[in-house]
């Protein structure tokens, strides 16, 4: 009788639940324009949770919810942002040049934020992004090195032969 109880006692916590997150999603969809502004992703999620929970059921329409986030987290861990800081005049604060009018970016260094952690999956990113935002390409300049190590090279066999 008892273990009959306490699934009931489950099964109506559950709704609970459930019934309190729909009440706010549907609160929500007045938001919608407010989410798609600040995040497009998110507000896909949100349109594939509400979607699913209006369409097939609500335990599938948040099963849909759950797998769209976890994609969407490892989108975003993969492909993190990277921006360019600037120091804010007469301050030890730096913000980024595009958002901050203020900040100025230091002569001849560039500060670069990457809004993640770096591991496997985004090294490319980063390289990527490093690559824009300095300007700098390493591949061009290791080939002019090798290129000035080349005519040092010859130039030395040549005072060699000169000298023999």
């Amino acid at each position: 009788m008892k273990i009959i109880f306490f699934s009931f006692f489950l099964q109506c916590c559950l709704a609970a639940i459930i019934v309190v997150a729909l009440l706010t999603m549907l609160v929500e969809v007045r938001q919608i324009v407010v989410i798609y502004k600040r995040s497009k992703l998110e507000a896909l999620a949100w349109l594939a949770t509400f979607g699913g929970v209006m369409i097939l059921d609500i335990s599938w329409g948040l099963y849909i919810g759950l797998a769209f986030s976890i994609l969407l987290i490892i989108i975003q861990s993969q492909r993190p942002g990277a921006s360019v800081m600037g120091n804010l005049p007469h301050t030890d604060i730096y913000e980024c040049i595009n958002t901050c009018e203020d900040a100025c970016e230091i002569e001849n260094v560039k500060i670069i934020r990457y809004e993640s952690s770096l591991f496997y999956a985004n090294v490319e990113n980063f390289v990527y992004k490093v690559i824009k935002l300095t300007g700098v390409n390493p591949n061009e300049i290791q080939s002019k090195i090798q290129k000035k190590q080349a005519e040092y090279f010859k130039k030395a066999e040549k005072l060699k032969k000169i000298q023999v």
